[in-house]
């Protein structure tokens, strides 16, 4: 019980540092075909087989709780890795030039100490390009 407990733990650390540091296997995986792993999916994994294997030991049994973890962690580890992918493959919009901005409405917000100030202002083609 105990080893998977760290198990679920180090997919955890890997978890946040992958949120705190990015895509920290980056470019490790390369040689398999497309996006396949990445932190998240591993983390999700490792994650998800140490704890689920850690409440099926008792009843299962070590064998049985690594099928249940197994299972477990492939199903958490390919949520993850597909919405990874669905992330870093995501459009953004689209890129604001100064035609684009031309005759629409800005609001900058500017927070000092305490207070917030709104400025709204109208683009006209004389203005647009300058800071």
């Amino acid at each position: 019980m105990t080893l998977f407990i760290v198990v679920g733990v180090v997919g955890l650390l890997l978890l946040v540092a992958s949120v705190v540091l990015g895509e920290i296997f980056d470019g490790l995986f390369d040689a398999l075909p497309g996006d396949v792993l990445s932190t998240a999916a591993v983390a999700g994994f490792l994650a998800a087989f140490g704890f689920a294997g850690s409440v099926a030991v008792g009843s299962l049994g070590t064998a049985g709780a690594t099928g249940v973890g197994v299972v477990a962690g492939a199903l958490v580890g390919g949520v993850a890795g597909w919405l990874t992918r669905g992330l870093t493959r995501s459009r953004t919009g689209a890129l604001t030039t100064t035609a684009t901005a031309t005759g629409t409405s800005t609001r900058t917000a500017t927070a000092t100490g305490t207070a917030t100030s709104t400025t709204t202002r109208s683009v006209a083609a004389s203005s647009a390009g300058t800071g």
